[in-house]
């Protein structure tokens, strides 16, 4: 079945070495992406393309625009910006299995789609408290992590993934305000959105996703699906979004 669970890529401009990385080159490098490839080449093709750093499913997110594989448009904007022939970025990523995808796998996988476009990315693979020892100071400029939700509610992505002032991840890519990368219209449409119910909440938490996607600083590559497996004489088994599995309600018959 579908998840709420995913793996993404993340950009860092304000990282140690992640000078080149601004909005158009992160737009091509996103362009370069085989989201199709990832979900097959990490899941077997058991996920699902996701479109926002807001999971499928939660509000605001229906029909928004999938991610797009258009290497013609990758080698277009790299052209544009005199970065035809490329450049080279080191990058750490944690030695983790996550939901069934390796990320040290899907950053070897990502690293053959960019050579497509000339770009070559050396990669680190690091235990985890290293890795996040380092995307604080002095920054990855780009890396692969996941997120799982706490609770069935959209607030907490543009909390967590959102460039409003001092969320986590727009402190880890401006690398501590190195580099401005706040996005006001999310601010003011967060704020409306808290104030806000029904369709027109899922209204406004659409607007936003639809930013952080413009943002492209979190780039989801793939919601793997849930496998649940037990035996027929238990009951309860369900999935959750706050906790994956509730083991209080698990039973026998």
């Amino acid at each position: 079945m579908p998840s709420y669970n995913f793996i993404y890529v993340m950009f860092s401009p304000g990282a140690e070495g992640g000078d080149m990385l601004d909005l158009e080159v992160r737009q091509a490098l996103a362009y370069a992406i085989d989201y199709q490839g990832a979900i097959d080449f990490t899941v077997g093709g058991e996920g699902e393309l996701q479109a926002s750093p807001i999971p499928n499913g939660f509000p605001g997110t229906e029909g928004l625009p999938m991610p797009e594989e258009n290497l013609d448009k990758a080698r277009e904007i790299l052209a544009s910006k005199g970065l035809e022939d490329g450049f080279t970025l080191d990058i750490t990523v944690a030695s983790l299995n996550v939901y069934g995808v390796d990320l040290t796998l899907l950053m070897q996988k990502i690293q053959q789609d960019l050579a497509r476009i000339n770009v070559k990315i050396n990669i680190q693979p690091v235990a985890s408290a290293v890795w996040r020892e380092q995307i604080a100071n002095p920054g990855i400029p780009f890396s692969a992590r996941f997120y799982a939700p706490d609770y069935y509610g959209s607030a907490q992505y543009v909390q967590f993934f959102g460039m409003l002032p001092d969320t986590y991840w727009e402190r880890n890519a401006s690398g501590q305000g190195k580099v401005d990368l706040v996005n006001k219209s999310e601010v003011d449409l967060f704020q409306q959105a808290l104030a806000a119910s029904g369709d027109e909440m899922n209204r406004l938490y659409s607007e936003i996703a639809l930013e952080m996607i413009k943002d492209r600083i979190i780039v989801p590559v793939v919601s793997p699906n849930l496998i649940l497996a037990y035996r027929s004489e238990i009951e309860g088994v369900r999935y959750s979004a706050c906790c994956n599995l509730p083991l209080a309600e698990i039973g026998r018959k």
